[in-house]
């Protein structure tokens, strides 16, 4: 770490009675891999609750590593174990966590619980075990060494996030071509870290092609239906999936989906609602013409996120970028109009048609990109409810 990267404060969670010794060790290990540790025995009194300055703290804090010994330790008002609470702040936060397990110890029935959730939790990649004090403090500096530094640092951070929300907002060369009018959902990711993530050599390989439009197509992800015209291209930094002729040259034209991987780890998925919900194909009512479904757009962002957790998989499997940027838009809505059904075939409903064909604002759900875990993109449920109450407030008006 150079001299001018931030320290990363690292809180220590453990139970604390009978295990200072390997507490100590956990502390040297997180100031060798350079970082400032945050541990409950150094503070002064507080007027706060034990419980409450302990949360605060890994509110406070960049980065959570959990000790676990014999035992699980004594329990919150709440029920669970105090490590479990801190823990799960730590989650809430969507902040790097590092697990260490001592083997060659029987463990009480709480302890053996908290050791399988947490080794559930980092997947058998980040969890280390160790026997003694001193092996304790080598795992802790080896695991913090690979922590998110660029993550870590606030101005990183923020510059990062700006280009995230810029390249967003950049409009797609066909669109302009092809005027506006229809509405898009462009949903966008990228890793905090901003080393490389994807080796350039894979952008040519068929294999790769193959494994990212398969994943696209694949019922789990549901992004692209199977026999769309789409095909690969290859630019200068990026994968890009896109329309392509007869015999599968890539062409500019619209399509129901674009999607752009980069070697720097951005996702950029663009999706035509209208086109891609299909639902609006009703020859019997043409009103069906303006409108989309709610459902479509929740569809599409549930198979986007989908669709960048299973490339994850595939192109980080030791899981070295765990943290990201993520953003969203709606572009050229027009006069379309987001719908919970769409009306019954024959009954009359309003269609603005002002905005049709001329400049409508973009609308972006989130003032700035949201920060994401790894997990998120493996369970999105959470994360596509919070953008589509956000997006039902501004296209429902």
């Amino acid at each position: 770490m150079s001299p001018a990267t931030p320290k990363a404060r690292v809180f220590i969670s453990s139970v604390m009675d009978q295990f200072e010794t390997f507490r100590a060790a956990a502390r040297r290990g997180v100031v060798a891999a350079g970082h400032e540790p945050v541990m409950a025995e150094e503070w002064s009194s507080l007027e706060v609750s034990s419980r409450n300055a302990c949360l605060d703290a890994v509110a406070s804090s960049d980065a959570l590593i959990v000790v676990v010994g014999e035992r699980g330790g004594w329990k919150a008002p709440s029920g669970k174990l105090v490590v479990e609470e801190e823990w799960a702040e730590a989650k809430r936060r969507k902040m790097p966590v590092r697990v260490f397990l001592q083997e060659g110890v029987e463990r009480d029935a709480e302890g053996d619980r908290l050791a399988r959730e947490l080794s559930d939790y980092v997947d058998g990649y980040f969890r280390r075990t160790f026997t003694t004090a001193q092996t304790l403090a080598n795992e802790v500096e080896r695991a913090l060494a690979a922590v998110d530094v660029d993550g870590l640092s606030g101005e990183q951070m923020e510059e990062r996030s700006k280009v995230v929300r810029e390249r967003m907002l950049r409009r797609h060369p066909v669109w302009e071509q092809r005027g506006r009018g229809t509405p898009r959902l462009r949903f966008i990711t990228a890793p905090k870290r901003t080393t490389e993530m994807i080796d350039p050599r894979m952008m040519d390989e068929a294999s790769f092609q193959h494994f990212v439009m398969s994943t696209a197509t694949s019922p789990g992800v549901g992004l692209v239906r199977y026999g769309e015209p789409l095909g690969p291209r290859v630019t200068r930094d990026s994968l890009m999936i896109g329309p392509v002729d007869s015999v599968g040259r890539p062409v500019d034209s619209d399509s129901a989906v674009r999607i752009e991987v980069s070697e720097s780890g951005f996702f950029v998925i663009d999706v035509d609602l209208m086109q891609w919900g299909r639902e609006n194909a009703a020859p019997d009512d043409w009103s069906r013409s303006f409108m989309f479904r709610t459902s479509t757009m929740q569809h599409a962002l549930s198979a986007s996120f989908q669709f960048v957790g299973t490339t994850l998989e595939h192109v980080d499997p030791y899981r070295q970028f765990e943290n990201f940027w993520m953003d969203a838009a709606v572009f050229d809505r027009g006069g379309a109009q987001m719908v919970d059904e769409f009306p019954v075939a024959g009954g009359s409903r309003t269609i603005p048609l002002a905005g049709l064909h001329g400049e409508s604002p973009v609308v972006t759900p989130m003032d700035q990109p949201r920060a994401l875990s790894r997990t998120d993109f493996r369970e999105p449920a959470d994360e596509v409810s919070r953008l589509m109450a956000r997006l039902r407030r501004e296209l429902l008006r």
